[in-house]
């Protein structure tokens, strides 16, 4: 019953801020989840969950896509990614949660705290350098862990530029990192009866979430969806700390 009722809560609250900010699924999941579930199966359901929930999304912003902004980031997440689905079947994941957990809850507390968010300007070769190596740790975060996507968003709001052209960016990321981690995670973890049948229970909670976040995306400007996605990754960071 605990197990039932901490997956349908979590898939819901999981997807619901997936759809309001472009990323933070595998976040909140993972920081619910993780309670009674084990890191490979957590990691499973949140990549699965995850990419459904960004190939549902891509009809909302397939025209805002900045291709060539994304390039190095999708070069950087198809080397990434095998990496970290090797970490999973090797290491623990929790070993990286409460690093990841200081540096969110760290990060979300000092832009919280100023009043005008510094902006990163960098020549044209320095910030594909830098896209490409954040795109290459979000793939790493993204097999070990399904974490893919906070990493670019919080590189997208350094570097500045349209919330939605940099949702749309994050979301072709996401989707890109969630296809190659279900391929890699999948072979090494393997998906069983278990597991799918835990997918078929979450998924109308995580369609009903996916809806309520796209509305609540569509209602806030850009400084309330910043600040709201500052606010959710100390919460994220918070929980991956206590967890860990």
């Amino acid at each position: 019953m605990g197990e039932t009722l901490l997956l349908s809560v979590g898939a819901l609250v999981a997807a619901t801020v997936s759809g309001a900010t472009g990323f933070g699924f595998a976040l909140v999941a993972t920081a619910l989840w993780s309670q009674l579930l084990e890191p490979q199966v957590v990691t499973v359901l949140a990549l699965v969950f995850m990419l459904s929930l960004n190939i549902a999304y891509l009809p909302f912003f397939w025209r805002e896509i900045p291709w060539r902004r994304l390039a190095p980031y999708a070069v950087g997440g198809v080397l990434g990614v095998p990496l970290g689905a090797w970490a999973l079947d090797v290491l623990p994941a929790s070993v990286l949660r409460p690093a990841v957990g200081a540096l969110l809850m760290g990060y979300s507390a000092w832009m919280l705290a100023r009043v005008h968010p510094p902006a990163l300007v960098l020549s044209p070769r320095a910030g594909q350098l830098g896209d490409a190596c954040i795109g290459l740790i979000g793939g790493f975060l993204g097999g070990l862990a399904g974490l893919s996507g906070f990493l670019p968003t919080l590189w997208c709001a350094l570097r500045g530029g349209d919330k939605t052209s940099n949702r749309a960016l994050v979301q072709a990321y996401i989707l890109l990192t969630g296809v190659l981690g279900i391929a890699w995670v999948g072979g090494l973890v393997g998906i069983d009866a278990q597991v799918r049948e835990r997918l078929w229970f979450g998924a109308p909670f995580v369609v009903v979430g996916g809806a309520l976040g796209l509305f609540v995306f569509s209602r806030l400007d850009a400084a309330r969806f910043n600040r709201l996605v500052l606010w959710l990754l100390g919460l994220c960071g918070a929980l991956l700390l206590v967890r860990g």
